[in-house]
């Protein structure tokens, strides 16, 4: 069982890594780039009773930054000035 959980970590640390490729490249666009945020952001959401506050302090922080961001975005493209 030890050896199975970490190939996955191991896997999961491969993938993140290509998301944040993914992200970074230029050629992404932003529905895309927002979407691996929204996946990032719920790998790190916290889950049970194992994660700590600070932690849940701190996805629900990002959590409102990714929204404040989208409102923001749509706001200028809804009403270019």
């Amino acid at each position: 069982m030890l050896v199975h959980l970490k190939e996955r970590a191991s896997r999961l640390k491969a993938e993140t890594y290509a998301l944040y490729l993914t992200a970074r490249h230029p050629g992404t666009p932003w529905y895309a780039k927002l979407l691996v945020a929204g996946i990032v952001a719920y790998a790190l959401s916290p889950s049970g009773k194992s994660a700590s506050r600070i932690a849940g302090i701190v996805i629900v922080a990002i959590w409102i930054a990714l929204a404040a961001l989208a409102a923001a975005w749509a706001y200028s493209f809804l009403n270019p000035s």
